[in-house]
């Protein structure tokens, strides 16, 4: 009978020991970071290079399509935010965002700038024929009108996004040109290159 209890005693000492055991690790890990959950911020763009001193930038936003181009870089970067989870403490985190190819070769690359050079001249035009619209009112019209202000700063707005639209085009077209005036294409190599930066909590991931 002593010796029946006496065992009792015993496997239940064993459990309590190894539920401190297993709290202990558990809460050693989140102390440490493991397993926690992180915001991770992806920013990320492709770089074209053009010339010896212009490169183009875009968006990944698409596999197939570009939604932004500019020859700055800021105007493009694609942001997106993802819940992560930190494995190690080595600053391990694991996190799924959508694929894209770290490098695009020209074929496909060519076929994405034409269909984009066409989307920018179609939208130069449009807004062309709008800041024409707004001209005309402001010749008509003055400060004294109600919501003369709101158009003139529209009128503002639009006519910067032209200059900016009509510089890139500008640039896109005599690379295409050019691209298209070579007898030898082999000679002519270029791709367009993803460059990447994640940042965990707000602070960059080393």
């Amino acid at each position: 009978m002593y010796l029946k209890k006496f065992l009792v005693r015993l496997i239940i000492s064993l459990l309590v020991l190894f539920q401190c055991f297993v709290l202990g690790i558990y809460f050693r890990s989140t102390h440490d970071g493991v397993n926690t959950l992180v915001s991770v911020e992806l920013q990320s763009y492709y770089a074209l290079p053009i010339s010896s001193r212009d490169t183009l930038y875009f968006d990944d936003s698409s596999v197939d399509s570009i939604q932004l181009m500019s020859d700055n870089m800021s105007s493009v970067i694609t942001h997106r935010t993802q819940m992560g989870r930190r494995v190690s403490r080595e600053n391990l985190v694991q996190v799924a965002f959508p694929v894209r190819k770290l490098v695009l070769q020209q074929k496909p690359l060519l076929q994405l700038l034409s269909r984009h050079e066409k989307g920018i001249s179609k939208r130069c035009s449009i807004n062309a024929q709008h800041l024409s619209e707004l001209d005309y009112y402001a010749k008509k019209h003055s400060v004294v009108d109600e919501g003369y202000n709101e158009v003139m700063r529209y009128r503002a707005f639009l006519l910067q996004s032209y200059t900016d639209d009509k510089r890139l085009l500008q640039k896109l077209r005599y690379f295409l040109a050019v691209d298209k005036s070579k007898k030898d294409k082999r000679k002519r190599k270029f791709r367009a290159y993803r460059h990447t930066d994640y940042r965990v909590n707000g602070g960059e991931l080393r």
